[in-house]
Formats: structure tokens, C-alpha cells, sequence
């Protein structure tokens, strides 16, 4: 599994199977035995960040690093997913704001496009 920014952070959210069938949530630190980070992925593109695989190899996780119930990992993931769309949806509307009004100042300050 490759995570981004896995070369600097400490500290990971990882869903997993309890009892082979109970899909939970949990935060797992770097400094936990069983816990191995890999390389760093070299990419073709987006460099910008770091990605790295994380091998969890029989990790001992304390269960005080449960986030919410065994077997209700989903709606974890699914907070994380609903948060994620809507910075998305901000991020694009402010992208859609300036490049609105971008153009509607050029004809006012005498510039030209260069196309």
C-alpha cells in the first residue's frame, strides 16, 4: 500500500479486518513493532509529495488506537470521504471565482492576450 507523505508523518490511519470480517479503523504510529516503512516511489509526475509503502508484519496495535467500534470502520472511511468532496468542492469554486474575474478586469486595464 502506498500512502502519501508516509516518508514524514508518525502517525497513520489504516483500516483493517478484525477476526477476518469486522472492517475497523485504527491509528497506528511508526513506532510500533511489526511497523516498516518502505522506499520512496519514484513518479513520473506529482513529485511534489512524498509516497512511500507502509508493511504492517504482525503490527501490535494497542486497542486505545481504535477509532470508533470494531466493525464500523466505514463510517470512518466515509467521513473521511464526505470531508475530502467537500474541500474539493470549495477548492474548485474559488478556482471558478478567480477565473471569472480575471478576465473581466483585463479589458479595463488595456492589456492584450499574447494568443
Amino acid at each position: 500500500m502506498w500512502i502519501t507523505n508516509a516518508g514524514f508523518a508518525d502517525l497513520f490511519t489504516v483500516f483493517a479486518k478484525v477476526d477476518g470480517e469486522k472492517f475497523s479503523a485504527f491509528l497506528v504510529e511508526k513506532t510500533f513493532s511489526g511497523f516498516f516503512g518502505g522506499a520512496e516511489e519514484h513518479k513520473l509526475g506529482i513529485r511534489g509529495s512524498s509516497t512511500c509503502p507502509i508493511i504492517l508484519n504482525d503490527c501490535k496495535v494497542p486497542i486505545e488506537n481504535l477509532l470508533g467500534e470494531i466493525g464500523k470502520g466505514h463510517v470512518i472511511a466515509f467521513k473521511h470521504s464526505e470531508r475530502r468532496a467537500l474541500q474539493a468542492g470549495r477548492d474548485v469554486c474559488g478556482g471558478a471565482r478567480v477565473s471569472l474575474e480575471t478576465p473581466l478586469d483585463m479589458p479595463s486595464s488595456g492589456r492584450r492576450s499574447t494568443r
